[in-house]
């Protein structure tokens, strides 16, 4: 844009004797300067940038603090270098045409941008092609996102090729416009070396927007599908810091002790429930662990299944509904909400409201379980000890000590109204069943209800900040949002960059225009006639480059949902994941793409139409 609007200045040149050398040496010098000057501002801004965000901006939303500033220069250098070097890019068209420059066209201002070329037509419409032959193998064969990304790299490279023979559609196709946006139209499709590289970085800015927004997008919609709560709603979970700062455990009858103390000391209104499970050797054990240790389990044995395949799996058993048959409930069990969990008759009431048979079931030292598989109405628990092989983490010396029938009450889990099951526990015994059992139990968590509602938001801050070394407070509120905040702070970056793109470009065309507004308004035209023009010239930049944005972006944005969200299947009842193929979520932004899409060009057109204040001069033409 720089080397459009320095024409005149470079035809003067060129007619007193400067060579095409130097021509393309003073617009590659220009690049460099500006890619310069620009790269240390946007370095300068980022680095400052960064403890504003975290001391101030961050802290808004929720208490956090950032460690101290690191800054990558290797990294910062780099990208510097990248900005000039893109700038050089980005200035070689304009410096090779110069060798074509009409030096007396451009000195009686009738320079015409020529015919879009052939060569760089079929460049674009050629990676277009193969951007989209590498999406669609992609999405076939379940690439990954990188693969992905790089199908989109060139189908949004050759969009951008393609957008001066675009814009000499749009010109032929504006026929039915008002006049304003037809003679823009047309003006963007003559003076093509000016309008070209300001639709060519719309179109790329909104491409990357909508690609990023549908992934974004469809990445949280698959995360509310999966989501499954905690507590219930209002409530919140204390999880509790069981090791010390040597990693050592730590007493856990201590802490539950001294957070149970600080709980009421800071919030005496808050009841408190210390949320029990029975544990085994999942909680220490593993690689590396001490191969001498005992651990205890204790493990649900379904008909058929053995003590050790309770424990480590049958890899020859289906699963049924989901659930693996032989590992479903226990303290080794493989199903996300497996655990046992060890409440009150009164807690497990007031939480899961139970009936009449559930109550009595519990009651006489049976159990409650929440799963999808059906359940015999008695269930054999086996419990023992094992041994953990320190190289390879598998469980050896197995020893079942005991095996206990118990009767259980079971109630089927439902997508339409899943329970908050605490500390991924489906399967609940009272404390005395515990006990009578020899079952060994833990508390890593506690629950915190407010009698009179949901906990406040200002209980919850305060809690967080009462609390010491690793343990923190989480209120249940449902599912939250995280990319609205992202897709507004992107949004609004990108509707920024759009418009200072456009009013730029509407600027440069403006002044150019200046004698053909003397002329409009020596016959007549008011300023509401040269304001329209100015409006028209914005809206033809920002709307054209929208629409093509959007389209091209929407093609890698749909392909990268493939990889996101169906390459991997989750089960929202079990919390069990396993890769494989599914059918992705497409979740696709329409309300922040209309805005890119309506709002920026008007505000685009409303800033250049107010900008028109005074009248033109007027001159005598020659022409």
């Amino acid at each position: 844009m720089s080397a459009a609007r320095q024409r005149r200045t470079l035809a003067l040149a060129a007619s007193n004797g400067a060579t095409t050398k130097q021509l393309r040496r003073t617009v590659l010098s220009q690049a460099v300067v500006l890619g310069a000057l620009a790269a240390v501002a946007g370095a300068v801004i980022g680095v400052l940038a960064v403890p504003a965000v975290t001391h101030w901006i961050i802290p808004v939303w929720t208490p956090w603090t950032g460690g101290p500033i690191d800054i990558p220069w290797t990294h910062v250098l780099g990208i510097m270098a990248v900005a000039m070097l893109s700038a050089l890019v980005a200035a070689l068209v304009p410096a090779q045409r110069l060798g074509r420059l009409d030096i007396v066209g451009v000195m009686k201002g009738q320079e015409v941008s020529p015919p879009p070329s052939r060569v760089v037509f079929l460049l674009g419409l050629a990676g277009a092609i193969l951007g989209g032959i590498v999406l669609f193998y992609g999405i076939i064969t379940h690439a990954s996102e990188v693969f992905i990304v790089g199908g989109a790299v060139l189908l949004i490279g050759g969009a951008l090729l393609l957008v001066p023979t675009l814009l000499g559609l749009a010109a032929l196709g504006s026929q039915h416009l008002p006049v304003s946006l037809r003679l823009a139209s047309r003006d963007a499709a003559r003076q093509r070396s000016r309008s070209t590289p300001s639709v060519a970085a719309v179109v790329g800015a909104v491409a990357a927007l909508t690609m990023m927004g549908v992934g974004l997008t469809s990445d949280t919609e698959q995360q509310r599908r999966e989501y499954v709560p905690n507590a219930l709603d209002g409530e919140a979970i204390v999880s509790l810091d069981v090791y010390g700062s040597d990693g050592a455990p730590r007493r856990v009858d201590d802490v539950v002790a001294r957070t149970t103390e600080t709980i009421k000391r800071t919030t005496p209104g808050l009841v408190v429930v210390p949320l029990a499970q029975v544990t085994g050797g999942h909680v220490f054990a593993g690689p590396g662990s001490d191969p001498k240790a005992v651990w205890p389990f204790v493990n649900y044995r379904p008909q058929g299944c053995t003590t050790t395949e309770s424990i480590s799996g049958d890899p020859d058993a289906p699963a049924v509904d989901g659930v693996p048959k032989c590992t479903q409930f226990g303290t080794h069990a493989w199903s996300g909400h497996g655990q046992i969990g060890v409440l009150p008759l009164a807690e497990l009431d007031r939480r899961f409201h139970l009936t009449d048979n559930e109550r009595t079931v519990l009651d006489k030292g049976g159990a409650l379980a929440f799963t999808r598989a059906a359940l015999p109405a008695s269930i054999t628990m086996v419990s023992g000890t094992l041994r953990v092989d320190s190289d390879t983490g598998e469980f050896t010396d197995i020893t079942e000590r005991a095996a206990d029938t118990l009767p259980v009450a079971t109630r089927t889990l439902d997508l339409a109204a899943l329970p908050a099951l605490p500390r991924d526990c489906g399967l609940f015994v009272t404390p005395d069943t515990a006990t009578a059992l020899g079952w060994a139990t833990t508390t890593d968590a506690i629950g915190l209800y407010d009698p009179a509602g949901p906990i406040s938001s200002a209980d919850a801050d305060r809690l967080n900040a009462a609390m010491t070394d690793s343990s923190y407070v989480e209120v249940e509120r449902g599912f939250q949002r995280a990319d609205q905040l992202i897709m507004g702070i992107l949004v609004g970056i990108f509707a920024f960059l759009i418009l200072v793109i456009t009013l730029t470009s509407t600027a440069l065309s403006m002044a150019e225009q200046q004698r053909d507004d003397a002329t409009l308004a020596a016959v007549g035209a008011t300023r509401g006639t040269r304001r329209a023009m100015a409006a028209g010239q914005a809206i033809v930049i920002s709307l054209l480059g929208a629409l093509i944005g959007v389209a091209v972006g929407l093609v890698p944005g749909i392909a990268i949902t493939f990889p996101l969200t169906g390459n991997t299947q989750c089960d929202r009842l079990t919390n069990m994941c396993q890769e494989g193929y599914a059918h992705p979520i497409i979740k696709i932004p329409w309300l922040w793409l209309g805005l890119l899409v309506v709002a920026v060009p008007l505000t685009a057109a409303l800033v250049s139409a107010l900008a028109v204040r005074r009248a033109p001069t007027m001159t005598r033409r020659a022409t």
